[in-house]
């Protein structure tokens, strides 16, 4: 299977419903989706399936352990994920106009 392929299934699946339910999840889907994602909390939302079934066909296959990241590497934690504007580039003035206390705001949300 292909990314692009496997792309288009996820996107065109039936929302709010387990697409494998009452049949084992496939050891090779549970594989792309651990390989596709940095977390296993990540990887059972991109199956649609929840935590507690992925977790668990994750440990029938031995897929769990090895690829757990307990010190979420990689995983935004400061709600900052990439959209906006850069605080950087607020420090060098690109975006004069940017609200005073928002910047305040992001100062201490961010730990600065």
């Amino acid at each position: 299977m292909s990314d692009m392929s496997d792309l288009h299934d996820y996107e065109n699946r039936p929302k709010k419903k387990n697409p494998f339910r009452s049949k084992p999840i496939p050891k090779n889907r549970i594989e792309w989706a651990i390989k596709s994602t940095l977390s296993i909390r990540a990887a059972a939302k991109l199956l649609g399936v929840s935590y507690n079934t992925f977790k668990k066909y994750a440990i029938m296959y031995d897929l769990f352990e090895q690829n757990k990241n307990q010190a979420g590497v990689g995983v935004t934690n400061k709600g900052n994920t990439g959209w906006g504007v850069k605080i950087q580039d607020l420090f060098n003035g690109k975006h004069p106009n940017y609200p005073h206390w928002k910047l305040q705001e992001r100062l201490v949300r961010d730990g600065y």
